[in-house]
């Protein structure tokens, strides 16, 4: 046995507590942990793996994402590797007497030479967990004493004025009760391309309705962007949030119905609101805000989705339709895009895998949309708005098999003063007093109509079945 755990094994009876008396190395060699020890005072062991055994510290607040706050870290008796994986009950009688669960788990990086940096009383290493990550410091307060201070350093997993730390931070009658209606979602910045790097993941991206799903105090609340509370228009998936998603728990997802190939379809999603008629809409879930009361929001993405996965695997069969996991690619962004698009999808979300969940728009979450080119024949334009000149819109259309000019939409982006000025100089020419459109002639905000001579290129993202689109921008002329 190493010299190192005669301490160790000195307090304790084997043949009356289930600790572990061998040490065996991890498969890393960098194994870290953070147990949860309810003895004589609540604390958490906080373990490094090195040369065979694990560095041991009892921090009794538990650490702080703040680097304004130091944490207590008393240096204790190594422990064998194995004991990283120890969770159960200390009987009464036995040193440490208590519960023991596991409350954090990952790897470490040291930043230096390890016994050097412990001599020194200074030990610089990056976390790797499901709760902790980034760069961290434990510093000794007195040479040759037991205590030490545990500190969160200055880097993009930093939360400064976390001072009640990462612990058990409720949001149930417990502890201090979350506002839900405060809590906005994370939104995505439009990107040209997707991130590539096993340190994105890549999820569809659907066209639907966003909501915050929240189970507190019995009550359910489907929240929209806007802090509406939806749970009436969508019964089915409010009841099924009731029923089988835990007390204190907060779900981030998109409300969408599929069309019969598969792909979301917003204007499905309007009809089944309109007329309760068509496929059924679904909520698929991408991100888990809090569970069983406590916050996850600080945690890394994805150990709140390998928490959601958990939860929504264990759910019944009745509840998996009105219920569904968003799932991932990690890596292979450009790929993905590219698959998406193929398959008509509207586009994917990129997300950093460790990042936190923030309530705002963010560089951490990227959008990139799947867009399209169609040719449409131009048959009339709008008055232009406020200081702008020329045109306001452009009025487009298609001519179906039997030769008549159908109206598709409008165009307004796109174009510049000297694009707008030019192309209205063009228009005028053509104007004609009747509508060119078989299936329309409203004069609401109408400057002309024209003969339909001149085409449109248009770049969109999605056509709905009645031959509109979102998303438009006008690219060239013809």
């Amino acid at each position: 046995m190493p010299e190192k755990l005669s301490k160790y094994k000195s307090k304790r009876k084997f043949g009356k507590t289930p600790e572990p008396e061998e040490s065996p190395q991890s498969t890393s060699g960098r194994s870290y942990v953070i147990q949860k020890h309810d003895a004589t005072r609540l604390h958490y062991d906080f373990r490094l793996e090195h040369a065979g055994v694990l560095l041991s510290w009892a921090v009794p607040k538990g650490p702080s994402l703040d680097p304004g706050v130091k944490r207590l870290a008393v240096h204790v008796e190594d422990h064998p590797v194995s004991y990283g994986s120890f969770e159960g009950t200390i009987p009464e009688g036995n040193y440490g007497a208590g519960t023991v669960e596991i409350w954090d788990s990952g790897t470490w990086e040291p930043l230096g030479d390890v016994d050097e940096m412990m001599s020194k009383g200074e030990m610089k290493f990056l976390l790797h967990g499901r709760r902790l990550t980034g760069k961290w410091v434990l510093v000794q307060m007195n040479k040759n004493e037991k205590d030490w201070l545990l500190i969160k350093e200055k880097d993009e997993f930093a939360k400064p004025g976390d001072e009640e730390g990462v612990v058990e931070r409720s949001i149930t009658p417990h502890g201090k009760p979350i506002d839900f209606r405060a809590i906005h979602p994370q939104l995505a910045t439009l990107a040209e391309r997707a991130p590539t790097g096993d340190d994105w993941i890549h999820e569809i991206k659907y066209d639907g309705y966003r909501l915050l799903a929240w189970h507190l105090d019995g009550k359910v609340h489907l929240i929209t962007r806007g802090g509406l509370d939806w749970k009436d228009k969508f019964q089915e998936i409010a009841d099924a949030v009731k029923q089988y998603v835990p007390e204190g728990t907060g779900l981030d997802g998109e409300v969408v119905v599929f069309s019969d190939q598969g792909v979301s379809d917003f204007g499905g999603l309007q009809h089944w609101l309109s007329n309760g008629e068509g496929n059924d809409p679904q909520y698929m879930t991408f991100d888990l805000l809090a569970i069983n009361g406590h916050e996850m929001m600080s945690m890394p993405l994805l150990e709140r989705k390998d928490r959601l996965k958990s939860m929504i695997d264990a759910f019944p069969k009745e509840a998996s339709y009105w219920l569904r996991y968003s799932d991932h690619v990690q890596g292979h962004g450009d790929s993905m895009a590219g698959e998406a698009c193929r398959k008509g999808l509207e586009g994917i979300i990129s997300k950093s895998a460790r990042s936190r969940y923030v309530q705002a728009r963010t560089d951490t979450w990227l959008k990139t949309k799947c867009t399209h080119q169609e040719e449409f024949v131009i048959g009339g334009y709008t008055e232009p708005g406020g200081e702008r000149e020329g045109f306001g819109s452009l009025l487009l259309g298609q001519y179906d098999s039997k030769g008549n000019l159908r109206y598709a939409g409008q165009v307004g982006t796109g174009f510049d003063d000297v694009l707008l000025r030019s192309l209205q100089k063009r228009l005028a020419k053509l104007e004609r007093p009747t509508s060119p459109f078989v299936d329309h002639s409203e004069t609401d905000g109408l400057k002309a109509w024209v003969e339909p001579k001149l085409v449109a290129q248009v770049r969109y993202t999605e056509r709905t079945k009645s031959g509109r689109w979102h998303t438009r921008a006008f690219q060239e002329m013809r």
